[in-house]
């Protein structure tokens, strides 16, 4: 009994580091799993529209803390992530949402579920001249995979990673495959007393070269009201937008 008892000790102390171990462990992967918002302030993002002098067809915007989704734990980052379904789907048009776009067509089918996004999206654009880098008018189109289907009340966000882009691409654009492009809308009913679905009257992308999470950018995020507004889509029937959470 006296030989056995050491082994018993040493027994429990192993089983004890092990605990320690696996608690170290999970705490670890719990870290690695929350979004660090300090990690991305600062990120410049690339908005599709007038800058403040109004002489160029896109400005940057520096992101801050305010402008970002407050995401505080893990398990907010995994609903985010899928922890549920959500879908979106519609086609719209937007009508010179600024003087250098005589129109952007967008057509999607959205779906986010614990696998991740998945789906189809295009942006075709209608550009006018632009004096100050010598094109236009032109058309380009962008197809996209769905990355992120964000939800909030009838309001989305729609993240998409760029997989081919065709036409007349102009210098300024600057879409290459792998950037990642948000849009923002809003699904107000069917039928003729319904009042029209909105989206917002710009776009943004983040370059390839910049890794960014698609979950800092839902529809309360404070950006949005930085860079655009929400308007009504300019093409009836009036319900074209469609938001599932």
């Amino acid at each position: 009994m006296k030989k056995l008892l050491p082994l018993f000790v040493l027994a429990l102390a192993l089983a004890s580091c092990q605990k320690e171990n696996t608690q170290e462990e999970m705490a670890m992967a719990e870290t690695q799993q929350t979004l660090s918002l300090s990690d991305y302030v600062g990120t410049e993002i690339f908005v599709l529209g007038p800058s403040e002098d109004g002489t160029q067809p896109f400005r940057t915007v520096k992101l801050t803390a305010e402008m970002l989704e407050q995401i505080q734990s893990s398990d907010e980052l995994e609903m985010r992530n899928g922890n549920g379904n959500s879908h979106s789907h519609g086609y719209f048009e937007q009508n010179n949402p600024n003087p250098f776009i005589i129109q952007r067509r967008i057509d999607y089918n959205a779906t986010q579920n614990s696998q991740g996004g998945s789906g189809n999206m295009s942006i075709v654009i209608d550009y006018a001249e632009v004096p100050a880098f010598g094109t236009g008018p032109g058309t380009y189109s962008l197809e996209l995979e769905p990355e992120c289907i964000l939800t909030s009340g009838n309001d989305a966000v729609i993240s998409g990673i760029v997989v081919s882009v065709q036409g007349d691409v102009p210098a300024w654009a600057g879409e290459n495959v792998g950037d990642k492009y948000f849009i923002k809308v809003q699904d107000n009913g069917q039928g003729a007393n319904a009042p029209a679905d909105r989206v917002n009257t710009e776009i943004f992308f983040v370059p390839s070269t910049l890794p960014f999470p698609c979950e800092l950018i839902g529809p309360d995020a404070f950006l949005w009201m930085v860079i655009g507004q929400m308007v009504d889509v300019s093409n009836p029937p009036r319900e074209n937008i469609k938001v599932n959470n």
